[in-house]
């Protein structure tokens, strides 16, 4: 067998009953959602293919598989559930500091739920376009997505590389205990912190995804066509993003752990939060600028067109950090040679 690949039996049967377990929880909330849900662990099964073939090449280089499987899992639910609660806490004390405790809070919570303005009166577009154009809209948009979002989520998704560097620090002092004297210890493997990064990120990724097709749902008038379309963009867009972030993280920790590197905690992540922000507020600017309040997908071609010109731009500079952090890592290794 294969090194890092053997698994307890509880991972196995993780494995097995975890991904059919969420789809069942999905069809009894919504049985339209949870039939086009397994799409959504794509990117997870493409990510272990890509992992496998790594491990085979590299595999002291490479983190285990059962400890990857359980962060899959943990970020996921208990990760996920915590990030909620202190999301949710934050919006009650930013709430009346924003909107006070009349009929302007009302009525914006109101619209703010919505994921569809169809059948809306012209009255109630009209409140909602106004809304839109509030300070505090903006401001709470502003919020919402580098702090709410951009800070808290990467901050999650950090979590698995300090798990990581735990594990590393612990194996590395039991390999210098046994090791010769007069023969270096071995280097922890250099890329199990991307390994570890990517699993929280793929879990966060389904199950946000999910979520979103489910709130798509729930007017019951989006066709098949347009929810396996939605889906397919929330992958591409949404799942793709959380993976180059959680990267980028992973990449300047290792370089931070394993090389000296002098990062501090604030300037490790924010490349990924500031990012992650940018992408929320672009896109919620856009549904702002339609006369929306909260998140409605742009139907217009010119509104798509600036929303995906923003996604290329966003991701175009995540892959430039990612590769240059790459070649940083590159260099270190051929020095310490």
């Amino acid at each position: 067998m294969s090194q890092n690949t053997t698994l307890s039996r509880s991972a196995r049967l993780f494995c097995y009953l975890g991904p059919p377990s969420v789809i069942l929880v999905t069809a009894i909330a919504s049985p339209k959602t949870a039939l086009i849900s397994p799409i959504a662990f794509l990117p997870s099964v493409g990510a272990l293919e890509t992992w496998r073939t790594a491990n085979k090449a590299e595999p002291s280089r490479r983190a285990r598989l059962e400890p990857l499987i359980w962060t899959y899992a943990l970020i996921g639910t208990v990760g996920l559930a915590t990030v909620g609660v202190v999301q949710m806490g934050a919006l009650k004390l930013i709430d009346p500091l924003l909107f006070g405790a009349g009929e302007l809070r009302k009525d914006y919570w109101k619209e703010f739920v919505r994921s569809s303005v169809d059948g809306l009166t012209i009255n109630e577009l009209a409140r909602r376009a106004e809304l839109s154009k509030s300070w505090q809209n903006w401001v709470f948009n502003g919020v919402l997505s580098f702090a709410l979002a951009g800070a808290c989520e990467e901050i999650l998704k950090y979590l698995p590389v300090v798990y990581a560097r735990r594990r590393e620090q612990k194996q590395q002092k039991v390999v210098e205990e046994k090791a010769n004297p007069e023969t270096p210890a071995k280097q922890p493997p250099s890329r199990a912190y991307l390994d570890y990064a990517l699993a929280g990120a793929l879990s966060f990724g389904v199950i946000e995804n999910i979520g979103f097709i489910y709130v798509s749902c729930a007017p019951g008038l989006e066709s098949w066509s347009k929810l396996i379309g939605t889906l397919a963009e929330r992958i591409t867009v949404g799942a793709t993003g959380h993976a180059l972030l959680a990267s980028i993280t992973a990449l300047r920790a290792t370089r931070r752990d394993h090389y000296g590197g002098k990062i501090s905690l604030w300037r490790l992540l924010a490349p990924a939060a500031i990012l992650h922000g940018a992408w929320d507020f672009w896109a919620f600017s856009l549904s702002t600028l339609q006369g929306n309040v909260g998140w409605i997908h742009p139907t217009d071609f010119k509104s798509n067109a600036a929303l995906f010109s923003g996604a290329a731009l966003i991701f175009s500079i995540e892959g430039w950090l990612i590769t240059r952090e790459l070649k940083k890592l590159e260099d270190l290794e051929r020095r310490s040679k």
